[in-house]
């Protein structure tokens, strides 16, 4: 019984010696419950490091932007959504329209086509190297299997050594968006244009390199070519926009995206006041390179997704299975106004971006890449009504004014 006695005083000695200790750990809990109910009653633009609103508006007086709207996301996680008003003010986005309202989202539709291609590779339904006229064979026996009686694909002899990367990025000789002579056809989709491309023979500027024989010449067309070619190897068939659905938008949770027809664009357009538009870019033959509507969140979201994969930090879901797979999205490309197929590379290899236009909205997406300590994390979203060679350059200063002030601190880059 003594030594059972000892035992509880010297238990309840030590009792006591730790009760501070005991005391600090409750309170230091309860800290932490505290901290974490006001990280979740919070709103998510205030939970990371936002920029100064007057240092941001400052800046924007430098600027004639106006009618635009842009979001960028922090390292730590921070969402910032604003509204540059029609007067040129800077105000908060509004959470309703900013979670409601779809913007087009011009040609930042074809890095998802892009990624839909880089699918097909990676399951060995496509390759990069596949020369044209092998590759519309393999469209003709997805036909027959699929029991289509169309006629054979005419590949005009200028297109011999044309291979997919090259259609990718551009390079294949194909119509641009400068080529006033080329005419759509009247009827027949995304096949008839395909068709009348591959027959009518190269119209871009020859060169000297074995791996790209035509220059670099922005190419609607090509994208189209890209759906349609995308859709008729599919097993079963699938129409663009249920690719897109399927393989993109569901796996990463993005519940507003989708393609709207040209009819619906302008006619809302109207509704809103923008005017008489024609929004071309929104022709029924060319969604693949342009057709796609998405909200600025989720346009974020898309971004972020594309930048933890080109940085090797990404985690689930994963729409592309191998980190080689991002890289080719942001293969270096000739500087074009437009932007280009993929996602295009700044001369310094800190950020990547694409421009995008469908004759409504003007846009631009913009991400940061991995520095050398292998810190990232700054991605931005910008879209305007106002028309595209009118807000183009200033979408990319206010963007890489964004990554100087909110992510890694990067020499000066040239301007496009």
């Amino acid at each position: 019984m003594r030594t059972s006695g000892k035992l509880s005083a010297s238990r309840q000695r030590r009792g006591r010696m730790f009760e501070p200790l005991q005391s600090h750990l409750r309170s230091l809990l309860w800290l932490v419950v505290l901290t974490t109910l006001c990280r979740l009653l919070a709103p998510q633009a205030a939970s990371g490091a936002a920029i100064d609103e007057q240092e941001l508006k400052e800046f924007l007086k430098t600027m004639s932007l106006k009618n635009t709207w842009f979001i960028y996301s922090t390292k730590d996680g921070g969402e910032f959504p604003y509204h540059i008003r029609s007067d040129g003010n800077l105000e908060r986005c509004d959470p309703l329209f900013l979670n409601t309202y779809q913007f087009g989202m011009g040609s930042n539709t074809k890095t998802l086509t892009s990624v839909l291609t880089i699918q097909a590779i990676e399951n060995g339904h496509l390759s990069l190297d596949t020369k044209l006229d092998a590759l519309m064979r393999q469209v003709e026996a997805a036909d027959r299997r699929a029991g289509r009686k169309l006629p054979p694909i005419e590949v005009h002899p200028g297109f011999k050594v044309i291979t997919l990367m090259n259609v990718l990025t551009h390079h294949a000789g194909f119509p641009g968006v400068d080529s006033t002579d080329f005419k759509m056809p009247a009827t027949g989709g995304k096949d008839a244009l395909m068709r009348k491309v591959l027959k009518q023979g190269p119209v871009g500027y020859k060169q000297d390199f074995a791996d790209a024989p035509y220059a670099f010449h922005y190419s609607n067309e090509g994208y189209s070519m890209l759906g349609e070619i995308l859709e008729r190897i599919s097993d079963p068939p699938e129409n663009f926009a249920s690719l897109l659905k399927k393989r993109i938008f569901e796996p990463l949770g993005l519940k507003s995206g989708r393609f709207f027809s040209r009819a619906w664009a302008v006619q809302r357009a109207k509704e809103e006041g923008l005017g008489d538009l024609d929004a071309s870019e929104l022709h029924p033959m060319i969604t693949p390179s342009a057709g796609a509507f998405c909200t600025l969140p989720e346009w974020l979201r898309l971004t972020k997704y594309l930048m933890d994969g080109v940085n090797g930090t990404l985690e689930r879901p994963r729409i592309l299975g191998r980190p080689e797979s991002f890289q080719l999205l942001c293969q270096t490309q000739e500087s074009c106004f437009y932007g280009a197929g993929a996602l295009m590379l700044s001369k310094k290899p800190a950020s990547a971006y694409h421009f995008g236009s469908n004759g409504i909205h003007s846009s631009l997406n913009w991400f940061e890449r991995s520095d050398a300590a292998g810190q990232a994390g700054t991605a931005v979203v910008i879209v305007s009504t106002e028309a595209f060679h009118d807000v183009s350059s200033q979408f990319y200063h206010l963007a890489q004014w964004i990554q100087e002030k909110a992510g890694i601190q990067n020499e000066p880059q040239k301007d496009h």
